[in-house]
C-alpha cells in the first residue's frame, strides 16, 4: 500500500513539473522574456532603486535613492527631491 502511494505521489509531482516546464507566458518568438536591465549610467543616478509605481499613461516611475525617476519608454528624466531622501514608497494619484 505504501509503495502505491509513493509511486502515484512521484508521478504527480512528475506531471506537475512537465506541465509547468511548458508553460509560455510572457516569453517572445525567440524563447527570450521580456527583459531590459538598464545600468545606472544609463539613467544617471544611484543603482538603488526602492520603489517602482506607474501611471495611467504607462509612463515608469522608480524611487531612487536620492531622486524619482521617470521613464517613458524612450528616455529617462530624473526628478529631484527636497533633501535628497531615499523615495522607499511610490503611488500615483489623478
Amino acid at each position: 500500500m505504501r509503495f502505491a502511494v509513493k509511486i502515484s505521489t512521484l508521478l504527480f509531482i512528475q506531471c506537475m513539473l512537465f506541465i509547468t516546464g511548458h508553460t509560455l507566458a510572457q516569453i517572445n518568438s525567440d524563447g527570450i522574456p521580456f527583459i531590459t536591465n538598464y545600468s545606472p549610467r544609463t539613467y544617471a543616478a544611484s543603482e538603488s532603486n526602492w520603489s517602482i509605481a506607474q501611471d495611467n499613461r504607462g509612463v515608469m516611475y522608480f524611487g531612487n535613492s536620492n531622486s524619482i525617476l521617470e521613464y517613458d519608454g524612450h528616455s529617462w528624466r530624473k526628478i529631484d527631491v527636497p533633501c535628497q531622501t531615499y523615495i522607499l514608497s511610490l503611488a500615483c494619484g489623478p
